[in-house]
């Protein structure tokens, strides 16, 4: 069993690999064709150039397999790889949610945080919320209002139940919002790189 994580650096789209390979004059036509027939059949939109990593499991390791795609940031490196693979494997082990609910999350050094505005009523309103970070890997995500209210919350003094008491306390989310649906929006975020707990502090940035 084994679990995989691939790091994407560039992409190109078919025609552009094919029309390099005619540039360059080291193909054959015949090659060229295949390729062109190939990218056809199988519908493929982009090539992705990066690292693809692998991780065997023993035979006794319960952890489920995982599969994660990661885009590489400015200054990602073996650090930002162990970390995703250490992370992704403390998230694949049963009570996973437990380890998300009982840590005390913090917010990442390198989240940024853009909020769109409307006019209602003569006035501005928040509308739309991007987190993004480029460190330990590039990520964007657009999130919802309470996601972007969350955030505030996570100094690192609180557990993960602790912040769902007060969301609920705050009218924020629901109040039938189970634990482990909450774990599973922190486990996200955590993977993304938006915020860490404890255990698996963000590399710094190099």
């Amino acid at each position: 069993m084994f679990a995989l994580a691939i790091i994407a650096e560039t992409s190109r789209e078919p025609a552009d690999f094919v029309g390099r390979a005619m540039q360059k004059g080291m193909h054959r036509m015949e090659e060229l064709n295949y390729w062109s027939k190939l990218f056809r059949t199988t519908k493929a939109r982009y090539l992705v150039y990066g690292t693809v990593l692998v991780q065997r499991h023993a035979a006794e390791d319960i952890r489920a397999p995982f599969t994660v795609r990661l885009q590489k940031g400015p200054d990602s490196g073996p650090a930002e790889s162990e970390w995703a693979l250490n992370w992704n494997s403390a998230a694949s082990q049963p009570g996973a949610a437990e380890l998300v609910l009982n840590s005390c999350p913090k917010l990442s050094p390198y989240l940024h945080l853009a909020v769109l505005h409307r006019v209602q009523d003569g006035g501005l309103v928040p509308e739309q919320f991007l987190m993004r970070v480029r460190h330990p890997f590039e990520s964007e995500c657009k999130c919802p209002a309470w996601v972007a209210q969350m955030l505030s919350h996570c100094t690192g003094e609180r557990t993960g139940l602790e912040l769902l008491g007060t969301l609920k306390e705050h009218q924020i989310v629901q109040q039938d919002t189970e634990p482990a649906e909450f774990a599973e929006v922190r486990r996200a975020l955590i993977a993304s790189g938006f915020m860490s707990v404890p255990a698996h502090p963000i590399p710094q940035r190099a």
